[in-house]
């Protein structure tokens, strides 16, 4: 066997052959072999790879256009079955795979990707190669063929999801000094919520772009339905965006929400979907509304005898601090009246006004008919209750004494005094 051991630079080798070596026949002409040098060629390999997962990506078309820099120009090259036909660009196999149908000449070449694979983007960083002995390649065994083989990385294109929350926030309170109670009203306007908090899943399974499977011949995937793939908290613009999300389905719920708000209990679905190869990223928005926690204040009116309730009785609610806006300017004045309400038959003063939390004192203004007025406060200090309470509820009772039992006192005390100074009448006639 016959190795060619050593090639000159940027020349072919000679495929290994075979000498037989028989008997010496000095009569008869010997047979010699030259071997005529031939320039260095190659093949040139390309396999298309995820530059997430690293693999492979066994999804064919995509399409490569080969630039001879030194000739500024196209490589134009032939396939003659089952006709001739001219290349200019060439193409993936559903393996990943692409061999040029011929060789390349020793040069300097550039490898361009036209369009991707359907789920990436096309990666615009040209590869660059030299056709040259001094480049790696390996030798087709069946061919004696150079290859060069190049891995071109591509990006799956991805999701970014923004999560918005809204929700009424206090603006002003109108109604002036001359207005009545039942013409105040506090007034609020959708606004942008920091602290609320979501949780994105997969709404199905999730895989890599790449159609690798295991072992077992299941498509590799990146979640599992039902897996948790993502934490949110919205800022100060009521916003959280999340980012490279696999395409897919995945659906966010909301599982805190922000301070004085009621949680909102609907889990929405968002789905990224492959756009083109030259979008590198999906941009999907939800919104969430969420209520705000309401406040019910009342006041039982009650008899102090016999704790039944008292109708007729009037109360002022004022605010017992200064009540600033969501913009932090003061909107109303501790100690400014807000609403006048009056006792029903079962005793309740309820003031209906769509209140804020804040700290407020209910005084009585009006005594109903027959009682003593009492000069106590009822204070309500509201207070933020936690997300799955709707309605924050204060109730405070209040007693008044019934003035006829002050009456009967002085009546009886009246009646005593008059028995006291008929008996001493009647001593002084006896003594007469």
């Amino acid at each position: 066997m016959v190795v060619e051991s050593k090639t000159p630079h940027n020349m072919k080798t000679i495929k290994p052959f075979e000498v037989k070596i028989s008997e010496n026949h000095p009569d008869k002409p010997q047979t010699w072999r030259v071997f005529l040098d031939r320039e260095f060629t190659a093949k040139l390999r390309v396999i298309k790879k995820d530059s997430d997962t690293k693999q492979t990506v066994l999804v064919p078309n995509a399409e490569f256009k080969i630039f001879n820099t030194d000739k500024n120009e196209y490589v134009k090259q032939y396939t003659t079955y089952p006709s001739k036909v001219e290349h200019t660009s060439f193409f993936t196999d559903d393996d990943g795979d692409l061999i040029l149908p011929e060789a390349l000449k020793i040069g300097n070449y550039r490898i361009e990707e036209v369009s991707a694979p359907f789920g990436y983007v096309v990666n615009d960083k040209y590869v660059n190669i030299s056709v040259d002995t001094d480049t790696a390649f390996e030798t087709d065994g069946d061919t004696n063929d150079a290859i060069i083989t190049v891995e071109y990385s591509d990006a799956p294109a991805v999701g970014e999801l923004t999560v918005e929350k809204k929700g009424e926030v206090l603006d002003g309170f109108k109604g002036g000094l001359l207005a009545s109670s039942y013409e105040k009203e506090f007034v609020y306007k959708e606004g942008s919520l920091a602290g609320a908090k979501f949780e994105v899943y997969a709404a199905e399974d999730i895989y890599t772009a790449d159609n690798q499977k295991d072992a077992d011949g299941n498509r590799i995937k990146y979640y599992s339905k039902g897996d948790l793939v993502a934490t949110l908290t919205t800022g100060k613009d009521g916003k959280a965006v999340a980012k490279n999300f696999p395409l897919g389905q995945y659906k966010v719920v909301e599982v805190e929400a922000p301070y004085g708000y009621v949680l909102n209990p609907n889990e929405q679905k968002v789905t990224f979907t492959y756009v083109d190869d030259k979008t590198p990223v999906i941009k999907e928005s939800l919104t969430f509304s969420d209520d705000r926690q309401k406040l019910d204040m009342s006041v039982t009116k009650l008899d102090a005898e016999d704790n039944t309730p008292i109708a007729g009785a009037v109360f002022g609610l004022y605010a017992d601090e200064d009540i600033k806006n969501v913009d932090g300017r003061v909107i109303i004045e501790k100690g400014t009246l807000l609403e006048k309400a009056t006792s029903d038959e079962n005793g309740k003063i309820a003031f209906v006004k769509d209140y804020p939390f804040a700290k407020y004192v209910a005084r009585e203004l009006v005594k109903p008919a027959g009682y003593v007025t009492n000069e106590e406060a009822v204070n309500f200090d509201t207070k933020y209750q936690g997300q799955d309470v709707k309605t924050a509820v204060y109730n405070s009772e209040y007693i008044n004494t019934p003035t006829t039992f002050e009456l009967q006192r002085q009546i009886s005390q009246a009646v005593q005094s008059l028995q006291v100074q008929h008996l001493l009448y009647l001593i002084r006639m006896e003594m007469w």
